[in-house]
């Protein structure tokens, strides 16, 4: 198969489909945290070294799929996957540990650390809200908004139960997955104190709230109390865990390791 056939169209066949803009940032998306794990793991965070195991990685996963009858490898998705690794290796040497100098001691974060984490919590959110109510053909049900929703609500896990046991483990993990980020981010921006996490698990429950009830105004998208309870589980551990996880991801150290300081990024 030609390398980037699916995204650049320049076959007869690729040219009758549509470009997949939202699975070609899902295979790099992917890759960038993998990136970022490998180039803190190296030695001397080698970059270089990092990159050469994303591609291993990306090209093994590939190669398994050649003994998956329901699967089939791509070279595009190597490509892809190896470009999400760069990204997450240039993150790591600019901002994660292998960065020489922690982040939040630069003047550019304390000049616009606090906008900057306000505009991708909100991009978060936003982004959230997208891929759970696109497309917008919002309808009002004839019998009600509430009613339709006690009628369409199912025990929970219900819908997982009557799919594969990955494609019920990938829905999990990307409800969970996604609450998790959120609540990192929005526990970073009101502040470490008690009262930041409460409101911060409250935000996110009604939102997540918000978004079944918003779902229930869609055709052909019946609300599941599932994701409340996964966005409950992934908020948890987002806001609870946000200092130490920005203590141990962005604690800019160099290779000699040396930075410790980090945790005010996830404060101020």
């Amino acid at each position: 198969m030609v390398p980037l056939h699916q995204v650049c169209g320049r076959t007869r066949f690729a040219r009758r489909l549509p470009i997949p803009k939202a699975s070609v940032l899902s295979k790099v998306a992917v890759m960038v945290p993998i990136g970022f794990l490998m180039c803190i793991a190296a030695r001397g965070y080698a970059g270089r070294a990092a990159i050469a195991r994303g591609f291993l990685f990306a090209f093994g996963i590939e190669l398994a799929q050649v003994f998956i009858y329901s699967r089939s490898a791509s070279t595009t998705d190597v490509i892809l996957g190896t470009l999400g690794a760069a990204f997450g290796v240039a993150l790591a040497r600019t901002c994660g540990p292998a960065a020489p100098k922690p982040i939040q001691d630069t003047w550019f974060w304390r000049t616009f650390g606090w906008p900057l984490k306000l505009a991708a919590t909100f991009s978060a959110f936003a982004a959230v809200a997208w891929t759970k109510c696109w497309p917008f053909n919002l309808a009002w049900p004839p019998e009600g908004a509430v009613e339709h929703c006690v009628a369409a609500l199912q025990v929970p896990f219900f819908y997982h139960y009557y799919t594969t046991e990955f494609m019920a483990a990938i829905m999990v993990a990307r409800v969970a997955g996604a609450y998790f980020v959120l609540g990192l981010l929005l526990k970073s921006l009101l502040g470490p104190t008690r009262g930041a996490s409460i409101a911060s698990m409250i935000v996110l429950l009604g939102f997540a709230a918000a978004m079944e009830v918003a779902v229930s105004l869609l055709p052909n998208k019946p609300p599941d109390v599932t994701d409340v309870i996964l966005a409950a589980v992934g908020s948890l551990f987002g806001v609870r865990y946000c200092s130490g996880f920005f203590r141990l991801f962005l604690s800019g150290a160099g290779p000699a390791g040396t930075g410790s300081t980090s945790e005010r990024a996830a404060n101020s």
